[in-house]
């Protein structure tokens, strides 16, 4: 007869405990407006009830009433990248951070991923600003007080069914009732453990903020040899082939959609070398040399200096007007 009571009872129990979670849910949801203690507070136990303990320390960030678990990127670029990455890892121990993981790459530099105390992680973020040039920088947050809620209702709700589940277990006599007990009482189990490790990754990620730091080498500005100033030379001239000149690149020019109101008068160029009207007329442009404008034209600079006498003895201005005699055969 109790045998019998038994295996009528325990699926009377696990139904009223399904009812149950769905009304702690409720009542969760109520809390917020301030039955239930402050998203901000920290689990740390659970006392002979199932009731969660919670702390007196806010795990959010300050000035808020949400839990918010922040998340960063930064990209630099530094002059000595590996003294770089030494005061940034200096910088997160100081303000109570730790290093998660590091990746050191020849082409992609060093990768670290902080963590770093929410309250802190702005200040953070500066000092390690200051160390390079600063390439790409990302801040987002999201808020996890939902489901912190959700999975500490449903927590609490699976420690009544485990202390109930064990009362039944010792009251039980048969082989059968023991099994399928056993066998609830470790799914139960299975739960619990999977809900407490998700609740400890919610207040991990909200009290120590995520930042993703990648700090990469400077490189070093390139000196050309002969041969590259030699090839140099060669793209100007054949860029002078297709465009002599560029307006919009001129010393305060402005673009061509630039209304004619707006356009400042040009200043007004050298006196114009004189020369037979015949001969080609060249303005010279930023950048330009006689040696260049020689091999422009496939000449000598003799060649250029006898058609324009008012070059001898200086170098070509930039808005100079030139007469170009024509290449010998």
């Amino acid at each position: 007869m109790k045998n019998c009571f038994l295996r009528a009872l325990i699926p009377i129990c696990l139904a009223a405990l399904l009812a149950g979670c769905s009304s702690s849910r409720q009542k969760a949801a109520v809390g917020v407006g301030g039955l239930h203690p402050s998203p901000a507070s920290v689990v740390i136990g659970y006392d002979e009830a199932g009731s969660p303990v919670y702390s007196e320390s806010s795990a959010s960030v300050p000035g808020s009433n949400r839990m918010r678990a922040w998340k960063a990127s930064l990209s630099i670029d530094a002059d000595n990248a590996e003294q770089a990455v030494t005061r940034a890892l200096a910088a997160a121990a100081a303000s109570g951070g730790y290093l998660e993981s590091r990746s050191d790459d020849t082409w992609s530099g060093t990768s670290l991923k902080l963590r770093i105390p929410a309250a802190a992680l702005e200040s953070v973020i500066g000092s390690i600003e200051a160390l390079g040039t600063v390439t790409a920088r990302h801040v987002e947050s999201e808020d996890v007080t939902d489901q912190y809620l959700d999975t500490d209702a449903r927590l609490k709700n699976k420690l009544v069914l485990r202390e109930r589940l064990r009362n039944l277990l010792d009251q039980a006599t048969e082989v059968r009732d023991i099994l399928a007990i056993e066998t609830e009482l470790n799914r139960v189990q299975g739960d619990i453990d999977s809900m407490t490790a998700r609740i400890k990754s919610l207040q991990g990620r909200v009290e120590f903020a995520a930042l993703n730091l990648t700090i990469r080498q400077t490189e070093p500005k390139k000196i050309l040899g002969p041969l590259g100033w030699v090839f140099r030379g060669l793209f100007w001239g054949v860029e002078k082939l297709f465009v002599i000149r560029d307006p919009d690149s001129e010393p305060g020019a402005l673009p061509a959609y630039a209304p004619a109101s707006a356009v400042p008068p040009p200043p007004a160029p050298p006196p114009a070398s004189s020369g037979p009207a015949d001969m080609l007329r060249y303005s010279v442009q930023e950048g330009d040399s006689l040696e260049i404008i020689s091999r422009l034209f496939v000449l000598s600079p003799d060649d250029i200096r006898r058609a324009n006498p008012a070059l001898e003895g200086r170098e070509v201005s930039p808005g100079e007007i030139l007469f170009i005699p024509p290449s010998s055969p």
